[in-house]
């Protein structure tokens, strides 16, 4: 039940996921410590899905918790690093970077090099605005250590992350590589609530490179309703100011008849549609 819960929620999709994670609960009551740390866990995920981080902190926390008192040290890293990210998108930079260092212990304790990077990660994305450098090096890092391993799904995380912050410093050579290999790695996987993610990224990328109108037509799709969990952090606000500069580069019309068409566009014609305004925005640089 809890693995159908981590697939719903890695395909975006909400009602699956907070179904699964109801039964995931059911299940765990009165059993040992590893299904409740499982049930706390889906809790969590369905939390972040649907933009209620402070629960979404608290019951990661404690899954971390339970992880390590079963010995669990990866599952902990996850787990205490999920909380710290959470806390970090509702603004709660403080308290996010006081759980770094335990992420950090925790990972190195455990050996893994999938921790190791998923805590660099999560130090990069929490210090993403406050520290951009060392940032990308964390980001850069996470890739290295989870790329060896094959450990996919940090490799995509750290490579997004990576290409936003590179996006926001108009590096955009860079970013534009990133983002490609990222759209292709989660299209592959089917791991639709990380692209929209990546797409709502890429947004502020193609503002910044003048294409309005490519970037209007991707907004409509993300914010339609299939479009997973909101926006939030550094994200939210990278998207707040594409859109104002949307709306003044193109007016309220335009604007509008774009992201219409954005809205309508199928899963696979979205993917199409990124790659090929990645590829525009490329020959204009």
């Amino acid at each position: 039940l809890f693995a159908a819960e981590t697939g719903a929620w890695q395909r975006g999709d909400v009602e699956g996921a907070t179904a699964a994670a109801t039964a995931t609960d059911e299940a765990a009551l009165r059993r040992e410590p590893r299904a409740t740390r499982c049930a706390f866990e889906a809790r969590a995920d369905v939390a972040l899905l649907v933009g209620d981080l402070g629960s979404a902190a608290t019951w990661y926390e404690e899954a971390s918790t339970l992880a390590c008192a079963d010995g669990d040290l990866l599952q902990a890293t996850w787990d205490l690093g999920s909380a710290g990210l959470a806390m970090a998108y509702a603004g709660d930079a403080g308290g996010a970077a006081d759980l770094i260092a335990d992420v950090f212990s925790i990972a190195e304790r455990c050996g893994s090099p999938s921790a190791l990077a998923f805590a660099h990660f999560v130090a990069g994305d929490v210090f993403a605005v406050e520290r951009p450098e060392q940032a990308e090096r964390d980001f850069c890092t996470a890739i290295e250590l989870a790329g060896a391993v094959h450990s996919r799904l940090i490799v995509g995380y750290a490579e997004v992350a990576l290409a936003a912050s590179q996006a926001r410093r108009h590096d955009v050579a860079a970013a534009l590589e990133h983002y490609r290999s990222a759209i292709t790695e989660w299209q592959r996987t089917g791991a639709w609530n990380a692209l929209w993610v990546t797409f709502r990224t890429l947004i502020g990328l193609l503002v910044s490179v003048g294409a309005y109108e490519d970037a209007a037509v991707l907004s409509g799709a993300a914010e339609s309703a299939r479009a997973g969990f909101p926006p939030f952090g550094s994200d939210a606000a990278t998207l707040r100011d594409a859109k104002e500069r949307m709306c003044s580069e193109l007016g309220d019309a335009v604007l509008r008849q774009c992201a219409d068409k954005g809205s309508v566009l199928r899963e696979d014609e979205v993917v199409r549609f990124a790659l090929d305004a990645l590829n525009r925005a490329a020959q204009g640089n």
